[in-house]
């Protein structure tokens, strides 16, 4: 395949990413698109993005436990593709690829080729300057660098749900979490300084709720006033509730 070629073929499946993305941050945000959402997470042409985490945080939708699963698992699988893909890399001590050589090392270890696959790879490969298709090598380790693992995610979508008092998405996640039988999350405020900020948010807010009743919770002004954080006291106890291991 020449270059100009596989430049063309990349340009278009980037277009498309960049729709797909558009509709699934729409899907995630609106109560009423919940089957739009499966649908698109669901699809096998696309890589569901991270940040999908972060729209299903600030959503006031009731997502399914079905549709969390399959989220998971899809990037689970991501995951196990990345780990073949530099476990083929460290043995055979390749330290840089361009994407002719990427192309080669995905087709000679069996490893999924797919516009999909490559396209993504490619991006992590080249700090997301995949604009430059020639013969520029790139560091394999630039791929370790920019991927970003489910326990990261879901740790940032617990802490974000978290801060916005969306205890329907927390329970949902934890539920969700236990069916597929991952059990690397904890929220833990005694280890961890970004979980003991949230907590004391919490915390902070049920108390001001409880000595006035009247009083409205969260903020109004600021860089995230435009979100959805709850005013309600009862939202916060049942946000602090979830967090503190109590998930059903």
């Amino acid at each position: 395949m020449s270059d100009l070629r596989q430049f063309v073929d990349l340009q278009a499946f980037c277009a498309s990413e960049s729709v797909y993305k558009t509709y699934l941050k729409a899907a995630a945000s609106d109560r009423t698109k919940l089957n739009l959402f499966l649908h698109l997470i669901d699809k096998k042409d696309f890589i569901v993005p991270d940040e999908v985490f972060k729209w299903i945080a600030e959503s006031e939708s009731d997502f399914y436990t079905l549709d969390i699963c399959i989220l998971l698992q899809r990037k689970q699988c991501v995951d196990g593709y990345i780990d073949a893909f530099l476990h083929v890399c460290e043995r055979d001590q390749i330290e840089n690829l361009n994407y002719a050589a990427l192309e080669f090392l995905m087709t000679t270890n069996y490893l999924d080729n797919t516009l999909t696959y490559k396209c993504f790879i490619y991006k992590l490969l080249s700090d997301n300057r995949w604009q430059n298709l020639g013969d520029i090598f790139y560091p394999v380790e630039n791929i370790r660098k920019n991927y970003r693992r489910i326990d990261q995610c879901v740790d940032e979508f617990m802490c974000r749900a978290a801060y916005l008092a969306n205890h329907k998405a927390l329970s949902t996640f934890y539920e969700s979490l236990a069916i597929i039988n991952y059990d690397s999350f904890a929220f833990q405020p005694s280890q961890n300084q970004e979980h003991r900020r949230i907590f004391n948010w919490i915390k902070k807010n049920i108390v001001k709720g409880e000595a006035n009743p009247e009083i409205s919770l969260g903020w109004t002004e600021g860089p995230d006033s435009t979100k959805w954080p709850s005013i309600k006291l009862d939202d916060y106890k049942k946000t602090l509730h979830v967090i503190s291991g109590n998930h059903e």
